[in-house]
């Protein structure tokens, strides 16, 4: 019999509300009881390993036979159609609808360029300063700067940091948070470990092992930002849309196919003076619900001033 028992609960915070709002989370009892579960010696090392388990169902996603879960999805995880681009009939697949696009005007952001936006509809938390090199969450074992970029990175020691989590209800196109010109990017292969909380709080290095995408953006306020895209069990795949070097604030970054996804926010040391409702979240141990689009820090030199 297993021994383990952890809270699988998933609490979180709505933007200037002060109640605690719980999670629905699609497959969590599938989830729970993978990683948590009397077999899960023999469940964690198949789904993390298995890329042939999580092609499997990124083509049946793909496949017109998978539309029927749409409706029941959009019901179960109460999404708002209204700010869908496209009607519900419109979607070919289960992808077709999970990488939807908004209408514009659903999704409003501050254009001064001393201000950061969420790239993404996200479950946030903020690390206003690192030690050293270490991001600590919440739920879940530490890792480093190094160990999640593969490669040494000076610059972000004693930096800033911000973990987005996507929620299957979310929507799963990211955008850049701000200006800036594209220093490098690079893809890590990795595991196809889920990323819900459940499966951190059972101390999987998910952010360090999965299959990630990293970016680094140059802004001449905010100084150097990577921007890490973290795939998970089920993401088909992690696609880049936009092209060229010079980006804007806003612009399409790419979208996750199905399946739980995260993003990883760097900055260099006192950069970023994320929002103070985001820094009080964190710290007791909750992370924000963000719209792709809301503030979430400014440019540190402006509080200074």
């Amino acid at each position: 019999m297993n021994a383990k028992k952890l809270d699988t609960t998933v609490q979180f915070y709505k933007r200037g509300d002060k109640e605690l709002h719980t999670e629905v989370v699609l497959g969590g009892d599938l989830i729970t009881w993978a990683y948590l579960g009397p077999v899960d010696f023999i469940m964690i090392p198949l789904i993390s390993k298995s890329a042939i388990l999580s092609k499997l169902l990124g083509f049946y996603m793909d496949s017109p036979f998978s539309r029927k879960r749409i409706r029941k999805v959009i019901s179960h995880l109460d999404i708002d159609e209204s700010e869908f681009l496209d009607t519900v009939d419109d979607y070919n697949s289960f992808n077709d609808f999970f990488v939807r696009k908004l209408k514009p005007e659903s999704r409003q952001y501050d254009t001064d360029s001393k201000v950061l936006v969420s790239p993404a509809d996200c479950r946030l938390l903020v690390y206003p300063t690192l030690t050293y090199d270490k991001i600590i969450p919440v739920k879940g074992v530490d890792f480093s700067i190094n160990s999640l970029l593969m490669k040494d990175a000076p610059e972000f020691i004693d930096g800033s940091a911000a973990v987005l989590r996507l929620n299957p209800s979310d929507y799963h196109r990211f955008h850049f948070p701000c200006d800036g010109e594209i220093i490098n990017s690079e893809r890590i292969s990795g595991t196809f470990h889920s990323v819900n909380p459940v499966v951190l709080d059972a101390g999987i290095e998910v952010f360090t092992r999965n299959k990630r995408c990293c970016t680094t953006l140059g802004n001449k306020l905010f100084g150097n930002i990577s921007l890490i895209e973290v795939g998970a069990f089920g993401v088909g795949e992690i696609v880049e849309t936009y092209s060229g070097r010079t980006v804007t604030k806003m612009q399409e970054k790419g979208y996750f196919k199905f399946g739980g996804s995260s993003i990883v926010l760097l900055f260099e040391k006192n950069k970023i003076q994320f929002s103070s409702d985001l820094i009080e979240n964190s710290l007791n141990g909750y992370e924000t619900l963000v719209k792709v689009g809301e503030t979430i820090g400014i440019d540190r030199e402006i509080n200074e001033l």
